[in-house]
């Protein structure tokens, strides 16, 4: 059996929360079909025994209650709370003696508190100092966790933090792999896309994990925007240009930029840094989503502008399927974004564009995916004929297209295993369809950018999107090494 220790308060009522997410009628215990539902979401992971020993539990008493629940999930095989914790005590130990010292205190410190300042850490290492040499072991980090302090760590920001370091050691295998943050949750409906990754930022950075230069982006605004049919628009525009050349600089520098995105309006930014490197090259799009994103201000029912990336790269108003008249103000920021990457022209061409997953859909976006003959291979596509086949199909319909270009929303996997994202849609693809279908699309040598958006660690308490997002990407870069290594390979030979 693993760890049990104590778990502090704040981890508590994480697991907490866990269980009213679970507990569907709210009546202080789980059944039936909300065991069924515990199950399939902590899938990733989970032992037989771990199954069996909750499904006993559930036998024992007709019912799981709160604190039987709550020691489940802290004694599962796969949760070792006290190797969790070493995981970033050793992340921490930049120089691998053992101890953390004040300054890689005040970096960890950094990335889980920002506002903690060099006095008040002096002050908590000290208190937490006992044998008194002005470091601290591991043991006095684990008596900082179950103190009340700034450095206490929650569970899921525990593997949030190690999955974020994963993402940069990974990408640093390659010195052709560019990673670009542009971190922004302005055009969603919710907030929290842009959860986490200063942190990540921060620690990157400090331990010099990224082979280049590490870029990031960040945003975030309130809800209340006065531009009502295409909020933030202002900010998010500022956003974008600053998107456009991030991702222009590195495909000129010869990088493969992989952009890890908030919400999905900065997509529009990546396309636009695509056409800015490459001018007269014919951009073709594989967008694996939930969602169309093909409204503009004019079309849109909410004003949020993850759902208008595809209208403003391809320069499509729809007018025809108008419900708003646009405010001056929003006319000019959004013809100045459209205005992007190639001046007086568009970035791309919808018939250049298909869908995977796409199930989402309004009236406007439909009267557009008809008039434009939008390829959609639906989930059931996926289903019968293979994410490979499928992969396949979508490269045959981009056979003419000189560069590709894959974004791929979480959203596109299913709402049961992808609570972490704004806009969780039933009838998705599963993780593995997810991998194997992005696999094989980098795999294509004109792919020349890949992006992942709308993970928002704010809805992501079951911890299932952070699990199976952070599968699809490892496995996704895998590929993507293999392709580019693959490539110096042949190179060297021919020289």
């Amino acid at each position: 059996m693993q760890d049990t220790s104590t778990l502090t308060p704040q981890q508590h009522e994480e697991f907490s929360a866990l269980f009213r997410l679970f507990d569907s009628d709210s009546n202080g215990e789980l059944r039936g079909a909300e065991i069924e539902d515990v199950l399939s979401v902590l899938e990733v992971g989970l032992s037989e025994a771990d199954r069996q020993r909750l499904l006993a539990a559930a036998r024992a008493t007709g019912s799981v209650e709160r604190d039987a629940f709550i020691d489940w999930l802290r004694t599962r095989e796969d949760f070792d709370l006290s190797g969790e914790y070493r995981a970033v005590f050793d992340l921490a130990d930049s120089n691998g003696d053992g101890t953390l010292s004040s300054e890689e205190m005040l970096q960890l410190a950094r990335c889980l508190d920002p506002a903690c300042n060099e006095i008040a850490l002096e002050v908590l290492i000290f208190q937490h100092d006992t044998d008194g040499d002005g470091e601290i072991g591991f043991e006095e980090f684990m008596a900082m966790q179950q103190a009340n302090t700034s450095l206490q760590l929650t569970i899921a920001g525990i593997r949030r933090f190690k999955k974020m370091i994963s993402r940069y050691r990974l990408a640093a295998r390659n010195s052709r792999i560019a990673l670009v943050e542009v971190d922004s949750d302005l055009g969603a409906g919710k907030a929290g896309a842009n959860g986490g990754v200063e942190m990540l930022r921060q620690s990157a950075a400090r331990r010099q994990i990224a082979s280049r230069g590490l870029d990031t982006l960040g945003r975030q605004h309130g809800r209340d925007s006065p531009t009502p049919h295409a909020r933030n628009i202002e900010s998010i525009r500022r956003l974008l240009e600053e998107s456009c050349a991030l991702v222009s600089d590195t495909l000129k520098e010869g990088a493969f930029p992989v952009v890890l995105g908030g919400d999905h309006s900065t997509a529009a930014g990546t396309i636009a840094g695509i056409c800015d490197a490459y001018p007269d090259k014919r951009l073709g799009v594989v967008w694996i989503d939930a969602h169309a994103d093909v409204h503009s201000p004019y079309t849109t029912p909410s004003g949020n502008m993850h759902g208008m990336p595809l209208a403003l790269a391809s320069h499509h108003d729809n007018h025809a399927n108008a419900i708003n008249t646009l405010d001056e103000i929003s006319f000019g920021h959004w013809e100045a974004c459209k205005a992007l990457g190639r001046p007086g022209s568009a970035n791309i061409d919808l018939r250049d564009v298909v869908y995977v997953s796409v199930r989402d859909t309004e009236p406007a976006e439909d009267a557009t995916i008809a008039h434009f003959g939008i390829p959609v291979f639906s989930t059931e596509d996926v289903r019968s004929m293979g994410p490979e086949a499928v992969a396949q199909a979508c490269l045959d319909h981009l056979a003419d297209v000189d560069m590709l270009y894959i974004s791929f929303d979480v959203d596109s996997m299913d709402a049961a295993i992808c609570m972490g994202t704004g806009t969780p849609v039933p009838g998705g693809i599963t993780a593995d369809e997810a991998s194997r279908l992005n696999r094989r699309l980098v795999a294509d040598p004109r792919v020349v950018c890949w992006e992942i958006c709308e993970i928002n660690p704010e809805l992501d308490l079951r911890n299932s999107t952070g699990q199976v997002s952070m599968m699809v990407y490892e496995e996704t870069l895998d590929a993507l090494q293999s392709r580019l290594s693959t490539a110096v390979t042949v190179q060297q030979h021919r020289e």
